[in-house]
């Protein structure tokens, strides 16, 4: 009987198969040999899985704050801000801040400010007093910290994810996680 299947013939028979056609059964040494193999790649997954948990215990710790850490981070943090607000960038935005908040300063002086703050701008409590008017010295300085606050949130809202990712920094999840917290922290000033 012959059956055309796309151009190939094949032949039924009704005889039996052959014993010796059959496939060879693999012996028992070949089985065990198998089965030392299985336990050697179950060693080495589990191997793997425990090295995999390791570097991920050790990348979250690397996530984990350290003072100096912390420092060196918001450091970076502020020379950026400072250097958005002294950017040709942040020009329209403190237009835009004058005419809003109905603010009374001269942009070349606000400018000035910021270039000496900016020297002093490396530790929490300076960045912090970049921001609070009761270290004003007087009332020039209280409208300038307003514009300050107001400039760090358009940075911190708009810019900071741009300027993380085109640097050179490392832990960038780190700058991610300070940027909210220094976000609600400088709303929260007003």
């Amino acid at each position: 009987m012959n059956k055309n299947l796309r151009g190939q013939t094949f032949y039924m028979t009704d005889r039996a198969k052959d014993p010796e056609s059959e496939l060879e059964t693999p012996k028992d040494e070949e089985f065990q040999d198998q089965s030392l193999n299985d336990s050697e790649m179950n060693r080495g997954l589990i191997r793997l899985i425990q090295d995999a948990e390791e570097s991920c215990k050790s990348r979250s710790t690397v996530l984990q704050p350290s003072a100096k850490r912390f420092q060196e981070v918001l450091k970076n943090m502020a020379q950026a801000l400072v250097g958005f607000s002294l950017s040709e960038l942040a020009l329209p935005y403190l237009e835009m801040i004058q005419r809003k908040y109905r603010e009374d300063f001269h942009i070349d002086c606000y400018r000035d400010f910021l270039r000496i703050q900016s020297e002093y701008v490396n530790s929490l409590k300076n960045f912090k007093s970049l921001f609070l008017s009761k270290y004003a010295e007087n009332e020039i300085e209280v409208v300038y910290k307003r514009v300050c606050r107001r400039i760090a949130v358009i940075f911190l809202k708009y810019f900071a994810v741009n300027w993380l990712f085109q640097s050179n920094l490392k832990n960038k999840q780190y700058y991610l996680k300070l940027r909210f917290k220094l976000l609600k922290l400088i709303q929260r000033v007003e």
